[in-house]
Parts: structure tokens; C-alpha cells; sequence
């Protein structure tokens, strides 16, 4: 499995790591993830359930990598390539998850770039909350688009 570990920070962050997940590998860690992402789906106004979600993982529509500390699972994030006619590539995260958001950001931030350079994207994008973009600034992220949806 491919991973990104927390080198360069203090103490603290010690044993945290992000690992690739295939869809082979999600069976034996599922409840876990689903209990991560079920609120993410929740929030996606009916683009994805949990259920489409696992659908898209396992089908490997859709990538998984996960943040370990130790052996606990503490992350999950969900991402997909989009392809644009003007050759543009996109690394898109689409759903997170977790726990300690600031102890696995380090070594997320090191798996989107491991991701950015291995799957020859251009740039990655996050869709989420108005949070997540004042959150992600911090690394560099900058808002370009707001989404809004009525039904």
C-alpha cells in the first residue's frame, strides 16, 4: 500500500499515516469507514448515500485513502479524477471524514500531493462546506467557486 507518514512534525504526530485503500481491502474496514463518511453523504443534498458511495469505491469509480494512527483508522477521504476538454485535470476530493482533523491534515495534505503528481492532475479541487474552504486555506487552498442548490 502507498502511504504518506507525518515526517517533520513534532512528536505529536508520530505514527500517523495516510494509505491508499483498494476495493479488494474495504469489506474488512467498512464499518469503520461508513461511520467516517455516513455524515458527508448526508450532507450531499442526494448526490450519494452511503450505499452509492460504497457502490463507487468498490466499482473503484471512486478512490479511498484512509489516515491511520497506530492501526486506528481516525480518516477517511474519497476522491475521483475529472477530465476536462481543455486538458485540464482535477484531483477532486469529494467526501471526508474523521476525527483529530488537525493531527491527519499534515499527512493528507502530503497524500493529495502524492496524488496530484501520481494521477498527472493539474490541480486538486475540494467540494464541501463554507468551513472546509476557511479550514483548507491554511495549506494553500483557495476558494473559486461557492455552489448553491434549491430543489
Amino acid at each position: 500500500m502507498e502511504e504518506a507518514t507525518a515526517n517533520g512534525r513534532d512528536d505529536l504526530y508520530e505514527g500517523v499515516r495516510a494509505v491508499l485503500v483498494e476495493p479488494k481491502d474495504l469489506p474488512q474496514i467498512w464499518g469503520v469507514l461508513a461511520e467516517l463518511l455516513e455524515p458527508a453523504c448526508d450532507r450531499s443534498f442526494k448526490q450519494d448515500t452511503i450505499h452509492t458511495l460504497r457502490r463507487a469505491l468498490m466499482s473503484g469509480r471512486d478512490g479511498l485513502f484512509i489516515v491511520l494512527d497506530g492501526e486506528d483508522i481516525i480518516g477517511a477521504v474519497t476522491y475521483t479524477v475529472t477530465d476536462y476538454d481543455t486538458g485540464l485535470r482535477l484531483l477532486d476530493i469529494n467526501y471526508a471524514g474523521g476525527v483529530a482533523m488537525d493531527t491527519q491534515m499534515d499527512v493528507v495534505i502530503k497524500m493529495f500531493r502524492h496524488l496530484q503528481a501520481g494521477l498527472m492532475c493539474d490541480r486538486v479541487r475540494i467540494t464541501g462546506r463554507k468551513g472546509w474552504v476557511r479550514y483548507m486555506k491554511q495549506f494553500g487552498f483557495t476558494d473559486t467557486h461557492y455552489s448553491v442548490e434549491m430543489e
